[in-house]
């Protein structure tokens, strides 16, 4: 029996998880980090807390079986982050990661240099705070002592890449979302990194995901017990290992993750981008696929938000539970807490309650906020559906699978049935299954993820009668955008 680790560098924490060639879990460990807000808006997290995170858990679960037996690793991590190293190849600053909005102006900054429409072209998207040109631009325009002391940009999984193999790489799917790569031919786009001046002997590699890269290192072999001749893989970014891990592998087969972002995503086979920006075409995992998704900025965010400033006394359940007797009553809550991406693509909007009364308690408010999360991924759904894109089946995963309450609402709103993964370890799964094919276990991705994805699932069925109520509150909840916003200028 052959054995394989996928990591997921995440937000809150890095996960290892251990599994067999027939996709079962062996052995999990996970090790929390903190996230760092400086100012409003910014967000930001030290390197060396995700390479401590990723050796610490690496090893706790390379004990459980011979060594030698572990055959590949595969990292998953949270896109868009920024991590520079000096000469000594150590971290030069802390990583401005994926939901920072600090960055607006050179946002502007892009569109000025390069026009929007001539950008999308490049790049299949649109210009945006969350992508990695422009926090680059910002340590460029406001910390020339750091800029001018960078030797190697990479993403945070790519540093964990790093730190195992001593290698540069990046994959396709992570790199397609750095706002400077031409997904469509999966390369730097040299068009853009002459525009920036951004010299191409700082980017690393770019592999398919599953394609090694390099072997664990003496050093890290030493500390951890994992042979060095276990072979790393490029790996994925997040969204696509989890999709790869959920056999979301087909075209037009999508599925729906409520993480911290909630993301909407859909296999494709040609690369087809939505002309407004308000989606973003990437690279998949998959070799010759692409993906497009459309993100909820603040999806397990706001929940947690709410919870934790509002009804930290209440457990989840105990929320889920009281929500579900009683309806929002009227309040509509934006979930717009760090700027929005699909379909607004604005870093300046904000959050809201409105149609609040006396007689509301916090869990009508749980309820709306529940709600307007969901109406959110509405959004995104509707805009995919607008390229011409078939959403055939919507698999669910990520944190909010686990709140029946949460998907029923969604189930209602999208007025659509949702298969329920049972697998909560999904972007592990992916890099796993990713790295069961670069270590040559498995001729192929598809065969891989037949014999690896053999978990089971459940079904939502979506109440019908539920439809035509969620649908006027659908349409005074996207018209309250503009209304707001309108207000605020």
């Amino acid at each position: 029996m052959s054995y394989f680790v996928g990591i997921d560098v995440g937000t809150s924490a890095t996960k290892a998880v251990l599994f067999n060639e027939l996709g079962e879990i062996v052995a999990t460990s996970s090790k929390e980090y903190d996230l760092i807000q400086k100012n409003n808006g910014w967000a930001e997290q030290r390197p060396n807390d995700w390479k401590d995170a990723a050796i610490l858990t690496l090893k706790e679960v390379a004990s459980n079986v011979d060594p030698i037996k572990i055959k590949g690793v595969g990292i998953s991590g949270q896109m868009h982050g920024l991590v520079l190293l000096d000469e000594e190849l150590k971290p030069l600053c802390n990583s401005i990661i994926w939901c920072d909005q600090r960055t607006q102006k050179e946002v502007d900054q892009i569109i000025n240099t390069v026009g929007k429409e001539k950008y999308i072209e490049l790049t299949l998207n649109a210009p945006n705070t969350s992508f990695t040109l422009s926090k680059l631009l910002w340590i460029k325009n406001n910390c020339p002592n750091i800029y001018n002391k960078i030797y190697k940009i990479l993403l945070p999984k790519d540093y964990i890449n790093f730190c195992l193999t001593g290698e540069f790489a990046t994959d396709v799917s992570d790199a397609s979302g750095t706002g400077y790569f031409d997904v469509t031919n999966r390369k730097w786009s040299n068009e853009l990194i002459d525009t920036f001046e951004i010299n191409e002997n700082l980017l690393p590699k770019v592999f398919q995901s599953s394609k090694p890269i390099g072997n664990i290192t003496k050093e890290v072999s030493d500390i951890t017990g994992l042979s060095t001749e276990t072979i790393v893989v490029a790996g994925a970014g997040d969204q696509a290992a989890a999709a790869l891990g959920n056999g979301i592998i087909k075209e037009n087969t999508a599925s729906i993750s409520l993480g911290t972002s909630g993301v909407v995503f859909t296999a494709i086979d040609e690369p087809v981008y939505d002309n407004l920006g308000r989606t973003h075409t990437f690279c998949h995992a998959v070799d010759d696929m692409w993906h497009i998704m459309g993100v909820t900025q603040g999806c397990g965010l706001s929940v947690s938000w709410f919870k934790h400033n509002f009804a930290d006394k209440y457990s989840y359940k105990e929320l889920d539970n009281e929500a579900n007797k009683i309806s929002s009553d009227g309040i509509v809550f934006l979930p717009y807490l760090m700027g929005e991406r699909t379909p607004h693509l604005d870093s300046d909007c904000r959050g809201s309650f409105t149609g609040l009364s006396a007689n509301h308690n916090c869990f009508n408010l749980y309820r709306a906020v529940i709600e307007g999360v969901c109406f959110s991924l509405k959004d995104c759904c509707e805009v995919i559906a607008e390229n011409g894109i078939k959403m055939n089946s919507l698999k669910v995963c990520g944190g909010g699978a686990n709140s029946n309450f949460w998907l029923q609402v969604l189930s209602d709103i999208l007025n659509n049935d949702l298969t329920v993964s049972d697998n909560a370890e999904s972007g592990a799964l992916g890099v796993a299954i990713l790295s069961a094919v670069g270590s040559g276990v498995f001729p192929s991705i598809e065969i891989a993820s037949e014999k690896m994805n053999t978990l089971n699932s459940s079904k939502i069925v979506a109440n019908k009668s539920n439809f035509s109520k969620y649908n006027s509150i659908y349409q005074n909840y996207k018209r309250l955008y503009y209304g707001i916003k309108n207000s605020i200028l």
